[in-house]
């Protein structure tokens, strides 16, 4: 095991390599560089990374066009896109190519490394509280949750953004849950400043209580899908394009086109690593158990949890070695 994590920078521009390259140095992370596609897929075929940071315009082929190859290589590792250009839907195009997220230049190096460890980390396993984790809190008066984001992280206090304000003051406490990859956790923290409405400054929790195991362990997967899902009951005839982010026996975490209906039932394609070395190709019908769109822009991104319906014994063994060939990385 790696003592430290490590990151695949591709970008063809030489200074920012450097600069980006000594700031997650000195941050603590393990940092392999390429200046274009074909490099990168050199880099990813002597060793594995944790993290991918992809320039979207390359000198040999778009990053995006690059990023399913960079994928077969390293499916468990998250890609962060990076580009100068705000090109209209780019975003979209980004996520639907595999990408976790995009990033506009200039960025703050800060912020990137904050983002780095939380997916690298073991924060969201074990639940401890990182800058950019997601977490639900609500207050012991009213007891109606509300989604947070943690937006920075200390030693003895975190400082998180809810998307509605919260009745309390400093001195009170409030419940989190955090959802990690093996349970659902909870922990009780005090409120050390709520002088600005939907944000609040926190105490670290001295405790954590794991409330409800995860029905089957999970391993992060990024690979590309094909969806084929309908409302109506049946499998629609048209395809969507998509891309896994995490996967158990139980069902699978993802992206795709447009808006998916909770019910729905659903066909899913993608290819999973098997214990030989390659690719071994699923297809597995599904029930689309939680959905929720991206943002309003068009075309229409949602990210979406699936619950496997009955998948055959041999989609089951090729999952279960995968989740446990991660976890022993």
């Amino acid at each position: 095991m790696r003592s430290q994590p490590a990151v695949l920078i591709v970008d063809d521009e030489p200074n920012f390599r450097a600069v980006l390259q000594a700031k997650l140095a000195r941050t603590g992370f393990e940092v392999v560089a390429a200046s274009d596609a074909a490099s990168a897929l050199e880099r990813l075929a002597e060793r594995s990374v944790d993290v991918i940071l992809l320039d979207i315009r390359l000198p040999d082929m778009n990053g995006l066009a690059a990023l399913p190859r960079l994928r077969a290589l390293c499916p468990a590792a998250p890609a962060i896109a990076m580009t100068a250009y705000e090109e209209e839907s780019l975003r979209q195009r980004a996520l639907l190519a595999g990408a976790d997220s995009i990033l506009y230049k200039p960025f703050d190096l800060e912020a990137l490394a904050d983002r780095l460890r939380l997916l690298t980390g073991e924060c969201t396993r074990y639940g401890v509280v990182q800058a950019g984790q997601g977490i639900s809190i609500r207050s012991h008066r009213s007891r109606e949750l509300a989604a947070a984001k943690v937006l920075r992280s200390w030693q003895d206090t975190f400082t998180v953004a809810a998307s509605a304000p919260l009745d309390v003051i400093a001195g009170d406490s409030v419940e989190a849950l955090i959802a990690g990859a093996d349970a659902l956790y909870r922990l009780d923290v005090a409120v050390v400043d709520a002088s600005h409405a939907g944000r609040y400054v926190l105490t670290m929790p001295v405790a954590i209580e794991r409330l409800q195991r995860r029905a089957a362990p999970r391993a992060p997967l990024h690979v590309p899908c094909s969806l084929r899902a309908d409302a109506s009951g049946a499998p629609a005839t048209e395809g969507r394009t998509g891309s896994t982010t995490d996967i158990s026996t139980r069902g699978v975490a993802l992206v795709a086109e447009g808006e998916l209906s909770v019910g729905a039932r659903a066909s899913l394609a993608f290819s999973i690593p098997s214990r030989a070395g390659g690719l071994t190709r699923l297809l597995v019908d599904a029930v689309v158990v939680r959905s929720a769109l991206i943002d309003e822009e068009r075309p229409m991104i949602s990210r979406a949890g699936l619950r496997f319906a009955s998948p055959e014994d041999e989609v089951v063994s090729a999952i279960d070695a995968y989740v446990a060939g991660a976890a022993a990385v």
